[in-house]
């Protein structure tokens, strides 16, 4: 019995590869080069080669190249829990030259307090999906090629390094950082001087735990470059990974299409979802119907019931409340409403003004803050990502490069007129630590003022 394939359709700038993927085997095709891989006539000749194999509608991995990714890493500090993802959605907004409303965006798994963010033009990348799917290709996930190839270089055996090179079309070459196994950075590059430069500049920004950080290629035309670039920049170079990438790509795909989330990021949501997504869970739909029915069923009864009691409980009350009356003024005809008459009786007799100046005046949040910025050290290297300041106290976050500079922070703003707590610490994978430091106002001492 011959084995179903599944099938990887990569996008390039002016033609499409397909591959087969039966088993452990990958076989790859070509369609012919038009002037945009995009057009009517381009997919057309795509699903020309999905017919010649044997392709049956089963879902296949459409595989975008990097120019058509916007990505950037975002701090996953300080997200309410309520609508966390749009937040994240709005960080990645603020690195982009685009809006978040016409962006398509899916998150890496988090490590060290950042994520990988990355997104796609969401009318750009529907309007494909409109044209493949008129041709009868059913598109199951959308990722990134890079992601794809990048998945399966660092989960085969051996150490994970700290640098990945995913080699793109013509010289162009991909980097991503990668921290404990997961992508935190990318940067696209073209150029070796171009490589030296952002692997330095990365170094220096977020430097890893290792004296000489490591470095991976995917595939053996770019091991010379890695090489050299391992040599200027004192980082260690591990075996090239021996699959090209598209190769590798494809080896993840079809772990993708298996369930496993290969690439880490899927862009078919949101907008980009599938158009019918209920068409394979047609029995789960129709039992969650039912369920939800029932459970609509058991409500309104409550409801009916509830408000039954309610009711009775409130004709007690009003009756209760007539008999008081007239146990309390017994010459006097009950009124139809004993809570009306007391609100107009309210009405007759206003309460008296209070005097504006014996109402203690809020303190000026202005001066608090003046107060915090005069006594932070200024011979301690930190960075505050946020800071909150009432007339009870003040909260801030931040980034130093020890313990024991968190502390020393603490106890410079003693003198601030604040009792602060100690602060909660935590040290991230880089080798900063991040702190959260709460003091409370003492007294609140006139302008121009210290303690």
């Amino acid at each position: 019995m011959t084995q179903a394939a599944d099938f990887l359709i990569v996008l390039g700038s002016d033609r499409w590869r397909v591959a087969r993927l039966a088993g452990a085997s990958i076989e790859w095709a070509e369609t012919d080069c038009r002037d945009d891989a995009t057009g009517p006539e381009a997919i057309a000749d795509l699903a020309s080669v999905l017919r010649d194999w044997k392709y049956q509608g089963r879902g296949v991995v459409l595989a975008l190249p990097p120019d058509w990714i916007l990505a950037a890493p975002i701090s996953c500090d300080d997200l309410p829990r309520k609508e966390r993802r749009l937040a994240m959605l709005y960080r990645l907004e603020e690195q982009l030259p685009l809006e978040a409303e016409g962006l398509t965006a899916a998150f890496a798994p988090a490590v060290a307090g950042h994520t990988l963010a990355a997104a796609v033009q969401t009318d750009r990348v529907a309007a494909l999906l409109e044209r493949i799917t008129v041709r009868g290709i059913e598109v199951e996930s959308i990722r990134s090629i890079a992601l794809l190839a990048a998945w399966e270089a660092s989960t085969d055996d051996g150490p994970p390094p700290d640098y990945l090179l995913i080699p793109s079309k013509g010289e162009s070459v991909e980097i991503l950082r990668m921290v404990e196994g997961l992508p935190a950075r990318w940067y696209s590059v073209h150029t070796e001087a171009e490589l030296r430069t952002s692997l330095g500049a990365d170094m220096l920004t977020w430097p890893t735990a290792e004296a000489n950080p490591s470095l991976r290629v995917v595939g053996a035309t770019h091991a010379s470059l890695a090489e050299h670039a391992c040599e200027s920049l004192h980082l260690t170079c591990l075996p090239h990974h021996p699959a090209s990438t598209a190769d590798a790509a494809a080896v993840a795909a079809a772990e993708s299409l298996s369930g496993k989330p290969a690439g880490w990021i899927d862009f078919r949501r949101d907008a980009l979802a599938q158009s019918n997504p209920w068409g394979r869970l047609g029995r789960l739909v129709t039992s969650a119907a039912v369920l939800v029915l029932l459970l609509l069923t058991s409500v309104i009864a409550v409801s009916v019931i509830q408000s039954r009691r309610c009711s009775l409980i409130s004709q007690r009350a009003r009756s209760e409340q007539v008999t008081l009356y007239r146990k309390l003024f017994p010459t006097r005809p009950a009124p139809a409403s004993v809570l009306r008459l007391l609100q107009s009786e309210m009405k007759l007799h206003p309460p008296t003004d209070v005097d504006e100046n014996a109402i203690p005046k809020r303190p000026c949040a202005f001066g608090g803050l003046r107060r915090v910025m005069e006594h932070l050290p200024t011979d301690i290297r930190l960075r505050l990502t946020n800071m909150q300041i009432d007339p009870t106290g003040v909260l801030l976050d931040g980034q130093a490069l020890s313990h024991g500079d968190a502390e020393s922070i603490a106890r410079r703003l003693d003198n601030a007129s604040l009792d602060m707590d100690p602060p909660h610490t935590e040290r991230f994978a880089s080798g900063a630590v991040s702190f959260t430091a709460i003091g409370r106002w003492v007294k609140l001492l006139p302008e121009g003022v210290t303690r």
